[in-house]
């Protein structure tokens, strides 16, 4: 008694969830460049010209000292949209070296964001404008998900190596 080989059905779900693990993996190292770095330009654009609102959402949280607090406030919004720029536009190591930098500013921004809300400080979070509000549940899920961003752009380069 021999048994036939079954013919091979080209929709069956085993070859539609290669197929879409296949496209996803495609897809999401660009996807993942465009989410990170507009994100980060959208922020600093809200920032970059309003240094005073800027220091003052700073200095809610308590970190620093008054003196490095206005240096701050210069310094990371145009920090935020340089690195966003490298992100999306970037050869392969200037988005693996932004995508590097997102992701160590992102761990900060939740450092900081946590002891703030562990010490009991009334702040505003300043992600997106001055009025973002208080860092709630939703804040660390979207910047978890900017982190796995920030993580696939590193690990992958955000998609195919261009020469540089």
């Amino acid at each position: 008694m021999t048994t036939e080989p079954r013919p091979t059905n080209p929709t069956n779900l085993t070859t539609l969830g290669q197929r879409g693990r296949a496209f996803l993996g495609l897809i999401w190292p660009y996807a993942a460049r465009i989410l990170l770095g507009s994100a980060f330009i959208f922020a600093s654009v809200l920032k970059i010209g309003a240094p005073t609102e800027m220091a003052s959402t700073i200095a809610g949280y308590r970190l620093l000292p008054d003196v490095l607090t206005p240096i701050f406030a210069h310094f990371l919004p145009s920090l935020e949209f340089w690195v966003g720029l490298s992100i999306l536009i970037g050869s392969f190591h200037f988005r693996r070296a932004g995508a590097l930098l997102c992701a160590l500013m992102l761990v900060v921004f939740m450092l900081a964001a946590a002891q703030g809300l562990v010490r009991g400080l009334d702040f505003d979070c300043g992600c997106f404008g001055f009025e973002s509000g208080r860092p709630d549940f939703f804040f660390f899920v979207r910047d978890l998900v900017l982190l796995l961003a920030a993580i696939s752009v590193y690990r992958s380069g955000g998609g195919r190596k261009t020469s540089t």
